[in-house]
C-alpha cells in the first residue's frame, strides 16, 4: 500500500514551494529564494513518487521507518535551509546563489549545519532504498514483519 504520509507531506511541500515563489521579490537574496522554490517543488514531487512506490521499495519495517524519517527531514530541511539563506543573505555554502554577504556568523552556521544534515539524511535514505532494491528482494519475496513501516 502506498505511504500516505509521504504523499501528503509531498503535497504540503509542493504548496510551500509555490508560496515561496511569491516571496522571491521581497527577500534579501531573491536568487536563493528561487532556488528554494525549485528545490521545494522537486523534493515535494520526490516525496509523492517515493510514497507511491513505497510498497515496491521498502521490505523491512525498521528500514522503512528510517527511510521515511530521513526523506522527510531531507526534503523539508533543504527547503528550510534555502528559505533561511534567502532571508539571511548567507553565501558560505552557496557561493553561486550567495547573497549580499550581510549574514552574521550564527546565520551562516545555522544554514550550513542544516544543509549538511539534510545532505547526510538524503544519502542515508537513498542508500537504504538501493539496499532494499537489491537483487533477490523483489515483490515476490515475503516482507519481514507484518508491514513495512
Amino acid at each position: 500500500m502506498p505511504d500516505r504520509q509521504l504523499i501528503r507531506s509531498g503535497f504540503v511541500l509542493l504548496l510551500l514551494a509555490m508560496l515561496t515563489g511569491l516571496l522571491i521579490p521581497v527577500v534579501a537574496n531573491p536568487r536563493m529564494a528561487l532556488a528554494a522554490h525549485v528545490t521545494g517543488a522537486m523534493a515535494g514531487l520526490t516525496l509523492v513518487v517515493v510514497g507511491l512506490a513505497w510498497p515496491h521499495v521498502v521490505r523491512s519495517r525498521p528500514i522503512g521507518k528510517t527511510m521515511r524519517a530521513c526523506l522527510l527531514f531531507a526534503a523539508f530541511g533543504n527547503w528550510v535551509a534555502g528559505m533561511l539563506a534567502s532571508v539571511f543573505g548567507t553565501n558560505k555554502l552557496t557561493p553561486l546563489n550567495g547573497g549580499p554577504g550581510a549574514a552574521v556568523a550564527w546565520q551562516e552556521t545555522a544554514v550550513a549545519a542544516l544543509q549538511v544534515a539534510q545532505a547526510i539524511a538524503i544519502l542515508v535514505a537513498l542508500s537504504l532504498a538501493v539496499y532494499e532494491l537489491r537483487p533477490g528482494r523483489g515483490a515476490d519475496q515475503p516482507r519481514s514483519g507484518r508491514s513495512a513501516a
